[in-house]
């Protein structure tokens, strides 16, 4: 009887984290569902790199974090496009960009990958936003090609050594990181967002389901596992104090990906710099609160009073 429960009990097991298991989704079939109509693709490093180029005026480029994708600045886009043309890619891992051959996903390559994106868009000057990652690639693109990036926006931007708690070492890990290609339950997005939102009635079904499918196309969960598992070895904050641009610092109060003493260490570093802290917002603000984000952007950028 002893045995035959501990059979029964094996099978519940093994029953229970098969259901877990989620199937890569191919890329045409991530394409055909999210892509739109404004959907443009350069070949590029041998990917098809999917971006948005909307609005006239002054160019502001955007740069989404780790495991999101440029529907992350939709927001931004429709209160923005109206003054700026407004630009954003899928990076590298992510989004309908998917996978580069060579997985390289430490900071300086996505660096390289923004200059080549410019260079091949005809873009002289810009201004430069990002995201989390996003950020960090930003001030470091800011960094190595100062003669292209007028004004930069850093939102919860990794920058200085961050505490990582146990979810984020476990998926680290390379043990993990390998469950974590396979096993991506919808509940687990859910669960990371409300940790990312300070606010989780803005957190939606669709949004929830749109994140989970990206994150499921083909080669994206493998790309986020490596650039976990290499967080923390390419940042080099000690190069922040170079930053000349003029800069704006957009932070949540709540934010415990990045935490809000990172916030005023840029401001501290960054001599150009000025910081906003918003009340009650997590690490992604420009989902949280766009408009009031999207409206500090455009006077920190000449447009309105």
């Amino acid at each position: 009887m002893r045995k035959k429960l501990l059979i029964l009990a094996g099978i519940a097991i093994v029953g229970g984290i098969a259901s877990l298991v989620r199937f890569d989704i191919p890329a045409e079939e991530i394409k055909r569902r999210h892509s739109s109509s404004e959907s443009r693709f350069l070949p590029m490093r041998g990917v098809e790199v999917h971006y948005l180029d909307q609005g006239r005026g002054e160019v502001l480029l955007l740069l989404h974090g780790v495991s999101a994708s440029l529907y992350a600045w939709d927001d931004w886009a429709r209160e923005l496009r109206r003054d700026f043309r407004i630009i954003r890619p899928d990076l590298p891992g992510s989004g309908l960009t998917g996978p580069v051959p060579g997985f390289d996903y430490r900071v300086e390559s996505y660096i390289a990958f923004v200059h080549e994106f410019s260079e091949r868009l005809g873009l002289r000057r810009f201004h430069l936003a990002g995201n989390s990652l996003g950020g960090g690639i930003a001030w470091g693109y800011a960094l190595a090609h100062p003669e292209h990036v007028d004004k930069l926006i850093l939102i919860g931007a990794i920058g200085y050594p961050v505490s990582q708690g146990l979810l984020n070492r476990l998926a680290g890990s390379r043990v993990v990181g390998c469950l974590m290609q396979y096993i991506t339950p919808r509940f687990a997005v859910r669960a990371t967002m409300m940790m990312i939102y300070a606010d989780s009635s803005k957190i939606t079904d669709a949004g929830v389901r749109r994140y989970h499918e990206l994150i499921l196309r083909e080669g994206n969960r493998r790309a986020a596992s490596l650039r976990l598992q290499n967080q923390s070895e390419d940042l080099y904050p000690a190069r922040i104090r170079e930053i000349s641009q003029p800069t704006l610092l957009l932070w949540g109060a709540e934010d415990s990906s990045v935490p809000l003493k990172h916030a005023r260490r840029f401001r501290q570093d960054i001599k150009k710099s000025r910081l906003i802290i918003y009340p009650g917002a997590g690490h992604v603000i420009m989902e949280e609160i766009p408009k009031k984000t999207a409206r500090d952007v455009r006077l920190f950028l000449g447009i309105g009073r």
